[in-house]
């Protein structure tokens, strides 16, 4: 038998203090008057050895309950030397979880503090001789590396909030990689989280028997948790001295309405308030914020909500580039026409420039946002080839065939373009009847399409076009005019008639020829995203300038400069940001000599948004024990109990409380010094001559 608190057991020495009474205690006689004296000696013999017998059984009763309460505080244990052995030897895992939803309250302290507190009675519950292995969401080298009893406590206090939300099922796959040194093969491997179940569903698989899972729940006071789930631009271009939409989506995560979340937008040093928005419980709204443009260059916008406790997911980051102007190129066979022209004005927001099909430089298509062939008789097959790239990686191209011409090379583009191939030329006069006023290109034009609104009439055109994508003006018969199809990150625009005066008199038509090319020239998916998520598998795709060395790019921050993972093809780079940067914020992705190509928004990751956690029949469903992590020294004495062996404490109270019942019993059931009188047959008492 060994002993918790083995100091305890001086307290046996006060048994000594009812012995002593019980020798030196003497109670006074009393005399008791008989008329007859003849059976005196006989009461007298009688009562003290009944007397005696009683008070001795009462002594021994009250010495075995104040014995078994000292050995019970001492707490005894049967453990073994195999139990011994394996405390000596083991190897003790411990995951704390660090992520951001860590950072909420419980009590007076972050949910945080509060497992750092109980991995630390943890570590204390186990012998100094054992090994320990602490890691994080991070799962840095710690988590191989086997650490004494301080070296553990130097580890636990240094961990802070982390950006990343590791899987369980990792950390239980890096534990179960270090060879096991217990007598038994196992070890024991602890979690200590808020169980957050986009994070610990992935233990709902087979676990490696060699690990002895334990949990320790840490939950937090309130649970209510408003956040910013994405913020995107209303459209993909923005221009100098025109609005930015910026489109925010807010999701309640918890079970009360959150009626007054006020928003405000950050950006050039400024900060802009946008008022209040409520959002309904388990619900998600979207908000419209208006920023003005006011110069051209990447612009850093941060939105804010204000939300408590949970706060890591009530701010946004993203970048995007506000143009001066829009840069449209047209390719024909000849100069460009003065009625095409005509719809540029010199100073407006779309600056035209002209070439020649057999003179394209096909290397400057990307600094185009829209090409307009218009009315070529032939498409050469390196300008088919530079358009289907141009167009894959963000561009967007409108085709105006020419009337009568050989198709060969048209169908060869449009096939490359994904928008089917021209079929027969019709001559005849054909009226557009209908625009679809539903589409980007026409949406916003018009307040209220106007009846008797002037639609093009062409004198020729071309059948078989397949409605592969959006049709945006149809002709009276039902036949598409203008047709749009996504390619990649791009758009292409095929019209079934040409540009040219004697064949359509769409150029005559101001009021939708023109807005038509403006809004094309702003459509499309910027092949640019406005902000990352740390640590996703998300690539993204830029567009190298000419001459660039071979040099790796790299992203440089207020947090310093890393090198993403990165591979060219062409004229372009694939970026992957799963490893770097590791903070959120604004970076600058710069080539050699400091040349910045874009601007970077990176933010951290929603996933533990949603306040779900695992209870504990769920844990205990996975196949581990379950720890009381909310009050302090607990867990430690769970352990302790655990480890040690089998505890006799409870049983060692139990024997305590019978004896002392048992005492009470006797003290008033059992008197001795009651006899019965010959004489009289009445009850005399006789006084014991001492106690």
């Amino acid at each position: 038998m060994q002993f918790l608190s083995p100091a305890l057991l001086y307290a046996l020495a006060a048994l000594a203090i009812p012995i002593l009474l019980h020798l030196f205690y003497f109670r006074r006689f009393k005399k008791v008057e008989f008329s007859n004296v003849r059976f005196l000696q006989e009461i007298k013999e009688q009562t003290q050895n009944r007397s005696r017998l009683r008070n001795l059984v009462v002594l021994a009763l009250r010495l075995l309950a104040f014995a078994a309460l000292v050995m019970a505080f001492a707490q005894p244990f049967f453990g073994g030397n195999d139990a011994q052995l394996r405390r000596e030897q083991e190897q003790v895992g411990l995951f704390v979880d660090n992520s951001f939803s860590m950072s909420a309250q419980a009590s007076d302290v972050t949910l945080l503090e509060k497992a750092k507190q109980r991995a630390r009675e943890i570590v204390q519950a186990y012998g100094e001789a054992a090994s320990f292995y602490v890691t994080t969401n991070e799962l840095n080298g710690n988590a191989s590396r086997a650490m004494s009893q301080e070296d553990a406590l130097g580890a636990i206090d240094q961990i802070e909030l982390s950006s990343v939300s590791r899987p369980a099922a990792s950390v239980v796959s890096r534990f179960a990689a270090i060879p096991t040194a217990s007598t038994d093969g196992t070890r024991d491997v602890f979690f200590i989280s808020d169980f957050q179940a986009s994070q610990f569903e992935s233990l709902r698989e087979d676990i490696d028997s060699s690990l002895a899972l334990n949990f320790v729940p840490i939950r937090a006071v309130v649970s209510q948790n408003v956040s910013i789930d994405s913020v995107w631009l209303a459209s993909p271009v923005q221009l100098v001295g025109e609005p930015v939409e910026l489109l925010v989506a807010l999701t309640n995560h918890g079970n009360e309405d959150a009626d007054a979340v006020r928003i405000s937008a950050r950006s050039a040093g400024s900060t802009q308030p946008f008022g209040t928005k409520s959002v309904p419980a388990y619900s998600t709204v979207v908000d419209t914020l208006r920023l003005s443009a006011q110069r051209p260059g990447w612009t850093d916008v941060t939105v804010d909500i204000t939300d408590f406790p949970i706060e890591f997911d009530d701010r946004y980051h993203l970048s995007f580039e506000v143009r001066d102007r829009l840069k449209v190129l047209a390719i024909a066979d000849a100069d460009i026409r003065p009625y095409l022209r005509a719809a540029f004005p010199q100073n407006g927001a779309l600056q035209l420039s002209a070439q020649r099909a057999s003179n394209v430089s096909y290397s400057e298509l990307d600094e185009y946002e829209l090409l307009i062939l218009d009315g070529l008789a032939t498409i050469p097959s390196g300008l088919i080839n530079a358009v289907g790239e141009y167009v894959s990686n963000g561009g967007k191209v409108l085709v105006f065939p020419k009337g009568g011409t050989a198709l060969a090379s048209y169908n060869q583009l449009l096939t490359r373009l994904g928008m089917g191939s021209f079929g027969e030329y019709q001559e005849g006069e054909y009226a557009v009847g209908s625009i679809n006023t539903n589409s980007f290109v026409f949406g916003e034009v018009f307040e209220r399409l106007p009846r008797n609104i002037k639609l093009p009439v062409v004198k020729s055109r071309y059948r078989g076009v397949a409605r592969f994508g959006e049709s945006l003006m149809d002709y009276r018969d039902g036949r598409p005019y203008l047709v749009a199809r996504a390619l990649g990150s791009g758009v292409t625009y095929v019209s079934t008639a040409g540009l040219d005066d004697s064949e359509s008199d769409l150029v005559r038509n101001g009021e939708v020829f023109v807005p038509m090319l403006y809004r094309m020239a702003l459509s499309g998916a910027s092949s640019r995203p406005v902000a990352y998520t740390l640590g996703s598998d998300v690539v993204g795709s830029y567009n190298l300038p000419p001459r660039l060395s071979a040099e790796a790019l790299r992203l440089n921050g207020q947090d310093g400069t890393s090198i993403p993972a990165q591979r060219r093809i062409g004229s372009q780079v694939l970026l992957s940001f799963k490893q770097a940067p590791l903070r959120s914020g604004f970076y600058s992705l710069e080539a050699a000599g400091d040349s910045t190509l874009a601007r970077l928004a990176f933010n951290d990751d929603r996933r533990e948004s949603p306040q779900a956690f695992l209870g504990e029949d769920a844990l205990v469903a996975i196949g581990g024990s379950v720890f009381d992590g909310s009050a302090a020294g607990s867990l430690e004495a769970a352990l302790t109990s655990a480890n040690e062996g089998k505890q006799w404490w409870p049983y060692l109270i139990g024997l305590g409380l019978l004896a002392l019942l048992a005492e009470a019993l006797v003290i008033r059931f059992w008197q001795p010094n009651r006899i019965a009188s010959p004489a009289s047959g009445n009850g005399v008492q006789a006084r014991p001559a001492s106690a």
